[in-house]
């Protein structure tokens, strides 16, 4: 990636997002990117980062497997774009209905293991089903996907994935990062102070019908709260009637 001007940075507020040209894209990164995307205060826990002041949330990356494990509810792969780094990328599977051994070596081949189409649909944390065959050792794919970090390394959470098939997707897919990044990610992201005037009134009529709408519900809900309580205010009296008539009659009786 070119080197980032060393000019003071604007962060601006998470009502900005929505106009980012990174936010709710794949970013076409390099491993290497990926690794250097920083942290932000406020923004712990949400998988969001930042290259210069642009937020990136999903990414996109090219690379050759280079390991692959198989384990009962998930699999593990590292791919190698020859940035310099390599990543892991996971995603969830389902466990296939016969008994299915684990491999965790990066010498399994689909040729010495002959369970490696078995159960192979798996299905990411946003509920999209993937299908995971011919996805192997050696296979160079295109991987998109949530930011994570596991044991202080940065990794991929599976959305979609691709297998390229010769050298002119692996081209095409390579220019396709170099102009996101020659267009997008060599400045840093500006917006005018009546862009941000705007999204910010946007945001606070977002947040006040969303509270209105709360405010509705929650009205509506005491409404049915105080009825039932009525209705079963009235049965116990109604029941303490019925005991004080049954009484009254076994005492005329009497």
């Amino acid at each position: 990636m070119p080197k980032s001007s060393t000019t003071a940075l604007t962060f601006y507020p998470a009502y900005c997002f929505s106009t980012s040209p990174t936010f709710n894209t794949w970013a076409k990164l390099t491993i290497a990117d990926i690794h250097g995307l920083r942290n932000r205060s406020g923004y712990e826990g949400q998988n969001l980062y930042f290259h210069l002041n642009h937020p990136i949330k999903w990414v996109r990356s090219v690379g050759v497997i280079v390991a692959f494990d198989t384990l009962d509810y998930r699999w593990n792969f590292q791919i190698d774009d020859g940035s310099g780094a390599a990543i892991e990328v996971t995603c969830p599977r389902e466990r296939p209905s016969i008994s299915e051994p684990s491999t965790t070596t990066n010498t399994t081949t689909a040729q010495n293991n002959p369970f490696r189409d078995l159960g192979m649909k798996g299905r990411t944390l946003s509920g999209v089903e993937i299908d995971m065959l011919g996805v192997d050792l050696g296979a160079v794919v295109k991987v998109k996907g949530g930011i994570g970090e596991f044991r202080g390394e940065r990794t991929i959470t599976l959305e979609r994935i691709t297998i390229v098939r010769n050298t002119t997707e692996e081209a095409d897919a390579w220019n396709e990062l170099h102009q996101f990044h020659s267009n997008i990610l060599v400045k840093p992201w500006v917006i005018t102070l009546e862009e941000q005037r705007k999204l910010k009134e946007e945001a606070d009529g977002t947040r006040l019908k969303a509270e209105e709408k709360l405010r509705r519900r929650t009205h509506r809900e005491q409404k049915v709260m105080m009825k039932r309580a009525r209705a079963d205010r009235d049965t116990r009296k109604e029941v303490r009637k019925q005991k004080r008539r049954t009484s009254d009659k076994e005492n005329y009786i009497v």
